[in-house]
């Protein structure tokens, strides 16, 4: 709903109007006075934050209109839609997606043992190496993307590795074609791969692959996020079977090494805001004390700590939530 951003936006906006105060620096102010109405800075401080520093993520897309609007209230726009916010606030399924190398490489996870074992030779060969050989569009990347996240949710594990193979197969085909400028094949191939990338929705399966380096390109050429806050959610293994489809556990496993089948979801949220931040960079979430019990802790703050090389510099324990919810 906006809350976190909301905050964020906040605080930053006020560190910004010290360092103007500070440095005595005032824009598109019509008066010759130095000094900046505090009031009126704040406000501009805090649309400059919010066009230029904020991103959000949500599945629920009622959660993401409704934040659009309590951002835009929160900052005054002047805006005649909500429409400025599309770029930065996003719907989607924060676990599911593909990073550039994971996208390159065309696997679900790329790692030294992936790659030395794959015995395909198409594999051998960077996918990017096509992508430089034609021009292809983000909208072209992101339908190879979802085609590839449907091959693992629509087969079962034996199954998967196969269709995994043939889509690397009709990739190719249809960058040689479009490469040597044969239209009709190329539009061939194109349709079969447009067809895969839309096969989790064909099947009514309620999935929304969200492939982060694709949605926020800007973020990652400058290496990553700075800050990710949250309230991820947390949820046990029945109810995460029970709640999302039945190989969902099975992706998470996939793509975070060293997982357990028992973690809890807000686990996963650890693991996946920590590879999403550039280097030095931090993040802070709400969670229960699941998260440092059993095989929730050895999938998220065990692993991140001896294997990624994470930090944790600030914790608060037992915390009372207020209000009335079991937290």
């Amino acid at each position: 709903t906006g809350v976190f951003l909301i905050e964020v936006c906040r605080q930053l906006a006020n560190l910004l109007v010290e360092v103007w105060e500070i440095l005595q620096i005032q824009k598109d102010v019509s008066t010759k006075n130095t000094k900046i109405e505090r009031s009126v800075a704040i406000l501009e401080a805090r649309r400059k934050v919010a066009y230029s520093c904020l991103y959000g993520v949500d599945k629920n897309p009622y959660a993401v209109s409704l934040a659009k609007v309590s951002l835009s209230l929160f900052i005054w726009s002047t805006k005649d839609s909500l429409n400025f916010l599309d770029h930065a606030l996003r719907c989607g399924d924060a676990l599911i997606g593909l990073s550039n190398e994971s996208l390159n490489h065309m696997q679900w996870r790329v790692s030294s043992t992936s790659i030395v074992n794959d015995d395909q030779s198409l594999d051998k060969v960077l996918i990017s190496s096509l992508w430089n050989q034609i021009m292809i569009s983000t909208s072209e990347r992101k339908m190879i993307a979802n085609a590839l996240i449907a091959t693992f949710f629509t087969q079962n594990k034996k199954q998967r590795e196969k269709d995994r193979c043939q889509l690397i197969k009709e990739i190719k085909f249809w960058s040689q074609c479009k490469s040597i400028g044969n239209t009709k094949k190329s539009a061939f191939y194109f349709s079969l791969l447009n067809n895969r990338s839309h096969a989790l929705s064909r099947l009514g399966l309620s999935l929304t692959p969200f492939h982060w380096h694709l949605e926020f390109p800007k973020v990652f050429r400058q290496g990553g996020f700075d800050v990710i806050v949250g309230n991820p959610p947390f949820m046990g293994k029945n109810t995460l079977i029970n709640a999302h489809h039945h190989y969902y556990i099975d992706w998470l496993k996939t793509v975070h090494e060293g997982t357990h089948g028992n973690a809890d979801l807000v686990a996963h949220f650890f693991r996946k805001a920590y590879v999403l931040l550039r280097n030095k960079g931090t993040f802070g979430f709400i969670s229960t004390n699941t998260i440092a019990q059993g095989d929730t802790r050895a999938t998220g703050l065990t692993w991140l700590c001896s294997h990624a090389g994470a930090l944790i510099y600030d914790a608060t324990r037992r915390n009372k939530w207020p209000g009335d919810a079991t937290v």
